[in-house]
């Protein structure tokens, strides 16, 4: 076929002209609608045009309307950008062909295309038929009656003098068509008021107004009005005229009837093809109406779904702007969506420094502290991941939010409620300290009292002496164990681990947890820190030693290994506690951090050390790896992020 593109875009013109051209079409090319039109009268027949809505000077509309007056027979296409849908059922309902939407899909240009030419095909088939048909009564032959039209129209026909119009008339009743006759255009007028016209054949010379004047008249009414026009001066001026308003055919008086019956064929043809297309135009609207019917109601399901949705979800461009917020992330955030959209995802950080989320091509989930509108902070977990498009190009970025305010308060009781744990197993321990302070004051109260009553002063006060040192332990071992179950509010601090594992020794050495092993401490002195929370570490670590010792009871070496060392280039942090206990099994390593699961035996384990210590661990971003050999030993090796790389 031979398409005219019409954009005032050169991108356009070239990738859409390339891709019809690759097609097998032959193009044609015009930046505005002005330089269309011209083109038409230039290059002649054209078999579809294809046009932007949005142009300067003459837009596509206009465009549209000025084909449809003087080529009424070229199908056109409009191409709409965002935003023009009412701009496209307008150009349906003045006569566009279709419209497709940009950027514009090749595949569905493509089907588009196909769609004209089988329309083509089709009317050049019936336009065979009446040539078929003319044939056979110019040679007078018997045309059977099936192979006649069966298409009928009801025509207007305006002369002024009789004989042409009974011979119209006559050729128009044999063809089975309905005739209507005036003799000048008032009457006609008033009859085409009053009846539906398919198709109106009028002379130019009448006795009130000019025929095309007439005509012109009419498919203002009715655009879809087919005009002949009969001219006793075949002029120039008289046949460009014609054609503007419309008119399909012109004939010169006096009429010859082959020549009047071609063109009556050819009316009818543009009758069919113009019913066919305001059938097709009607089927198209209805059924664009009920697809925007359904696509609302889809997206309100969608938006009420998200809505809906437990947790927050929100999407951000490819510059993490906001472009969506749902009710559950106005809820978290206590923003509203009319507040936060367009801004960027930034300004719920706590930290400005904190670029979760931010980077596309990666899927992301992390624990990090949020801000609301009022200034509060909210824990959330953060998934983030890219959404992609047929393409495979990212086109946003998708975040789903958790609220773990409730959660992190559950936790918090958990861990509580190991640590209280912990401090009932050790309490037999924590008895037998007491047992010798408290024997030491017995003995020395006894023995002071004996001297005092025997009269022996400097002696009491030696034994008296001895009496002090014995209730300090006894008041540091009370404040360990207020400090072991005392509860901690969660921070977010720099912390030195060396100095953290010499607390937590000095934390048990007096409770003689470690007294019967050799502890070998390896922490270098630059060694980075790491960032999170000194009392969860701190039970981390102790969770660890504690059960290090009891795998050892019984073992004749016992020896325990802390070290604390930083990777090459100082962004990560490992922490290694190694033991020569009695070992984990291999079945057991794989259950080892499922909560209540433990191998002490009844009332010494409560199997929840290290599910806790791995919650701690993931919630620092930490890893932890165990090896064990049955019989030698295990080795936890724990790595962070430094400080630096945290930052």
């Amino acid at each position: 076929m031979r398409v005219l593109i019409v954009d005032d875009e050169i991108n356009i013109l070239r990738v859409v002209g390339d891709f019809l051209t690759d097609c097998g079409h032959e193009v044609l090319t015009a930046e505005q609608g002005v330089d269309a039109l011209a083109q038409l009268e230039v290059a002649g027949d054209v078999d579809v045009i294809l046009s932007d809505v949005r142009m300067p000077r003459m837009d596509g509309l206009d465009l549209l309307r000025t084909v449809r007056l003087r080529h009424p027979g070229i199908p056109l296409i409009l191409m709409t950008g965002h935003g023009d849908e009412s701009v496209a059922t307008a150009a349906l309902q003045y006569g566009a062909q279709d419209y497709l939407k940009k950027p514009v899909g090749l595949r569905e240009l493509m089907h588009c295309m196909d769609r004209i030419d089988e329309r083509r095909r089709l009317e050049a088939q019936v336009l065979a038929d009446f040539r078929q048909v003319r044939r056979g009564l110019v040679a007078g032959e018997q045309v059977p009656s099936e192979a006649m039209p069966t298409l009928v129209a009801d025509f207007l026909v305006v002369f002024p003098d009789d004989a042409t119009t009974r011979l119209v008339r006559d050729i128009l009743q044999r063809l089975g068509h309905t005739v209507h006759s005036q003799p000048d255009a008032a009457s006609a007028l008033k009859l085409f008021a009053e009846q539906t016209i398919d198709v109106v054949i009028t002379a130019v010379d009448l006795p009130d107004v000019d025929g095309i004047d007439l005509v012109a008249e009419m498919r203002s009414i009715d655009s879809t009005v087919i005009p002949l026009i009969v001219s006793a001066r075949p002029d120039r001026q008289t046949l460009v005229r014609a054609l503007e308003c419309g008119a399909v055919g012109y004939l010169n008086e006096p009429l010859v009837e082959t020549e009047l019956r071609r063109l009556i064929a050819k009316a009818l043809s543009e009758h069919k093809r113009s019913s066919d297309m305001q059938k097709l135009l009607g089927d198209l609207i209805e059924g664009r109406s009920d697809l925007q019917t359904k696509i609302a109601e889809r997206e309100r399901y969608l938006s009420h779904l998200i809505d809906s949705a437990p947790f927050g979800i929100v999407s951000t461009d490819n510059n993490g702007k906001i472009l969506t917020f749902n009710g559950k992330a106005e809820q978290i955030h206590g923003y509203t969506e009319a507040d936060i959209k367009g801004r960027p995802l930034s300004l719920l950080f706590a930290d400005p420094a904190d670029g979760s989320g931010l980077n596309p091509g990666s899927k992301e989930s992390a624990r990090r502290q949020h801000l609301k509108q009022n200034g509060e902070l909210v824990p959330v977990l953060l998934h983030s991941s890219d959404v992609m498009d047929g393409g495979q190009r990212v086109i946003a970025r998708l975040h789903v939010i958790e609220d773990h305010t409730d959660r992190e308060h559950v936790e918090a009781q958990l861990l509580q409620a190991e640590r209280l744990s912990v401090l009932g197993q050790l309490a037999p321990r924590i008895a037998h300290e007491f047992k010798t302070p408290l024997q030491a004051i017995l003995g020395n109260a006894d023995l002071a009292t004996s001297m005092i009553e025997s009269g022996q002063a400097d002696e009491a006060r030696e034994f008296i002496g001895e009496i002090v040192p014995a209730v300090t332990a006894m008041t540091d071992l009370v404040q360990q164990m207020l400090n072991l179950g005392k509860p901690t509010a969660s921070s977010d601090l720099i912390i030195d681990l060396k100095t953290e594992l010499n607390k937590l020794l000095s934390l048990l050495s007096p409770l003689r947890v470690l007294r019967q092993c050799d502890i070998e401490v390896d922490c270098p002195e630059d060694v980075p820190a790491i960032k999170g929370d000194p009392a969860q570490i701190e039970q981390v670590f102790r969770n660890l030693v504690v059960n290090a010792s009891h795998a050892m009871e019984g073992v004749a070496q016992r020896r325990l290994y802390l070290g604390v060392h930083g990777d090459a280039d100082g962004r990560r942090v490992i922490v290694t506690i190694r033991d020569t206990g009695c070992g984990i099994t291999e079945e057991n390593l794989e259950r080892m951090f499922q909560p209540f699961f433990t191998t002490k035996p009844e009332g010494k384990g409560t199997g929840l050390g290290l599910p806790i210590v791995k919650t701690i661990l993931d919630r620092h971003g930490a890893s932890v790896q165990v090896d064990s050999t049955v019989d030698v030993g295990t080795t936890f090796t724990i790595t962070f992020a430094s400080h630096q790389t945290q930052g």
